[in-house]
């Protein structure tokens, strides 16, 4: 094909031009909007399992467990261990299963068994967002004359945060 005259060459161009661009135009306009959520601070605490002492003989005798704890990250807490069912006033006490028998015990919140862990002393922390293992030290202190049985107790965990 032969261009020839400038008139078809401008005609080409024109046609080209034509059919590659839109017949209609869009207007556009923008805007924007703000995307938010707010964190609530949240707490959980559960047992890591039962502080089992084994046979008392008469003899001190130590045992642990652990309370888990899970805390939105930053957030402060206190873990609060209550007396127990059988709490004489002075002392946590396991009672003997159908009887009205007492084995004294006690829990700390140190390794040391110094630290008396209740409602009034508490272990505080920070929540990490992950669980949180807390030791819970018992002691049975020795001396203590008692029949024969099962002595249990029940210990309420409190997880206190804002």
């Amino acid at each position: 094909m032969k261009l020839g005259t400038p008139t078809r060459l401008a005609s080409l161009i024109t046609l080209a031009l034509l059919t590659s661009v839109p017949a209609t135009f869009a207007a556009t306009d923008t805007a924007t909007f703000h995307v938010t959520a707010t964190v609530d601070p949240v707490c959980t605490v559960s047992s890591g399992g039962d502080l089992e002492f084994g046979m008392y003989a008469g003899s001190r005798l130590d045992a642990t467990t652990t309370v888990k704890v899970t805390c939105t990250l930053g957030e402060p807490y206190t873990v609060a261990l209550n007396n127990g069912l059988h709490f004489d006033g002075t002392h946590r006490r396991m009672e003997k299963i159908a009887a009205s028998d007492h084995l004294q015990y006690d829990l700390y919140s140190d390794a040391g068994r110094t630290t008396a862990w209740n409602t009034t002393s508490t272990v505080p922390g920070t929540g990490t967002g992950l669980v949180q293992s807390l030791d819970v030290y018992g002691r049975i202190p020795g001396g203590q004359i008692l029949p024969l049985g099962d002595y249990s107790d029940t210990i309420t965990v409190t997880v206190n945060y804002i």
